[in-house]
C-alpha cells in the first residue's frame, strides 16, 4: 500500500541557537503552540513516532533540509541540483543548468538576494531579457532557453565546472557566501557581469523601474542536473516545477493542486499504487519575506485542510502510513504514523510541542 507524505517545508522551528546563516520564523512559537495545541495536526499525529529529528551543523549548509530529504528519498546524485529538475516539467532538456532571474539589493556593505517570486516577472519581460542575454551565452557555446519567467535553462556543457547553491538557499541573505565556486567561477562571473551590463539599460528594466518595480539585475545559477534517477514512482501534488520534475524523473506523476487540496479518498485515487507527496507550502515564502503572520497563516491552512479532508482522525484508509516532514532552516523533523503505532494506544506524543 502507498504512503501518504505531508511535506511541510519551513514549518518547523530550529531548536539550535540561530547564527549568521540562519533565519528565524520571526514569530513567537509559544503563541502558535497554544493556538494549535488541540488542533487537527495535533490530533492527526498524536500516536505517531518521531522517526527523524536532525540538525545540519555545517558552517554553511549545502541545501535546505527538505532538499536533503528529496535527495535521500530519490537517490539524487550529489552533483545534481534539485532546482534543475524543473526542466522536465517545463519542456526543457536535461542534462542542463538551471538559471533564475532575480533582483539583488545593493547595500552599503552587502548584496542581498530578493525572493525571485516577488519580482512578478511577466512572460513577455522574461522573453525579452532572455533574448538580450542569449548572444552572450552563444559566444561561450551555450544555448539559452526560457520556458518560464522564473526558470531558464542552459543546454548542458560538461566543461562548465561550477559548485553552486540554489536561490532557495541564498534568498534573503548576503549573496557573497552563496556565489558559485570552482574552476570556472571566474568565467561565470565575467559572463554574468556582461549580462548585468546588458540589462542595466534594457527597456524591460527601465519600464519596471518607471512602474516602481525592482529591476532584474541578477541571473542566479542554481546548478546542473543529468536527469537520470532510479525508478521510484511518486504522485506529487505541488505547484513547484522542480518537485514535479523530480516525480517525472523517477517515473511518477505530478499534479498541480487546485483551489483546495484533496481529501483522503481522493488522494488514494490519485496515488494509483505509488506514494503520495503533498507539498503543503507557504512557510518558506513567509520566512524569506520576513512575514511572521503569513508563517502562522500557513499553519492555519494546514489545520483547515487536515480537518476538512478527515486526516485529523489518523491514518486514512488505503495508506500504509502517514508521514509529516517538517523542516526549518537547518532542521528536519519526520513524524510517522503507522498501523503498528496505532495499536500502542498508550504511547502518545505532542507533535506541536515537538515541531515548534
Amino acid at each position: 500500500m502507498p504512503e501518504l507524505i505531508l511535506l511541510c517545508a519551513g514549518a518547523a522551528v530550529d531548536r539550535e541557537r540561530p547564527d549568521a546563516t540562519a533565519d528565524s520564523t520571526g514569530t513567537d512559537p509559544r503563541r502558535v503552540r497554544r493556538e494549535l495545541a488541540r488542533g487537527a495536526f495535533a490530533r492527526a499525529f498524536a500516536r505517531a513516532r518521531c522517526a527523524v529529528d536532525r540538525h545540519d551543523d555545517a558552517l554553511l549548509p549545502r541545501e535546505l533540509p527538505q532538499d536533503a530529504w528529496w535527495r535521500e528519498r530519490c537517490a539524487i546524485p550529489e552533483t545534481d541540483a534539485l532546482e534543475a529538475y524543473a526542466a522536465l516539467a517545463l519542456g526543457a532538456a536535461l542534462p542542463g543548468w538551471r538559471l533564475t532571474p532575480a533582483h539583488v539589493h545593493i547595500g552599503l556593505d552587502h548584496a542581498r538576494l530578493s525572493d525571485p517570486s516577488t519580482l512578478a516577472l511577466r512572460d513577455d519581460e522574461s522573453r525579452e531579457l532572455a533574448r538580450a542575454a542569449a548572444p552572450l551565452f552563444a559566444q561561450e557555446g551555450l544555448a539559452l532557453s526560457a520556458p518560464a519567467p522564473q526558470a531558464w535553462f542552459l543546454d548542458g556543457e560538461p566543461e562548465l565546472q561550477l559548485a553552486t547553491r540554489s536561490w532557495t538557499m541564498a534568498a534573503g541573505r548576503n549573496v557573497d557566501a552563496y556565489l558559485p565556486t570552482g574552476p570556472h567561477a571566474r568565467r561565470w562571473r565575467r559572463l554574468l557581469t556582461e549580462i548585468q551590463m546588458t540589462w542595466f539599460t534594457h527597456p524591460v528594466n527601465q519600464e519596471r523601474e518607471a512602474r516602481g518595480e525592482a529591476p532584474v539585475n541578477m541571473l542566479w545559477i542554481d546548478g546542473h542536473a543529468q536527469g537520470r534517477l532510479p525508478p521510484r514512482a511518486y504522485t506529487v501534488l505541488s505547484a513547484d516545477p522542480a518537485l514535479a520534475g523530480l516525480a517525472r524523473a523517477g517515473g511518477g506523476q505530478a499534479i498541480a493542486p487546485g483551489a483546495r487540496l484533496p481529501g483522503g479518498a481522493e488522494l488514494l485515487a490519485l496515488a494509483a499504487g505509488s506514494d503520495v507527496v503533498v507539498d503543503v507550502g507557504g512557510w518558506n515564502s513567509a520566512r524569506r519575506s520576513g512575514a511572521p503572520d503569513e508563517w502562522t497563516a500557513a499553519w492555519m491552512r494546514l489545520e483547515h485542510w487536515l480537518a476538512d479532508a478527515g486526516l485529523d482522525r489518523g491514518l486514512p484508509p488505503g495508506f500504509s502510513a502517514m508521514r509529516a516532514v517538517l523542516t526549518g532552516e537547518r532542521r528536519r523533523l519526520e513524524l510517522l504514523l503507522s498501523p503498528a503505532r496505532l495499536l500502542q494506544w498508550r504511547r502518545r506524543l505532542d507533535p506541536i510541542e515537538l515541531a515548534l
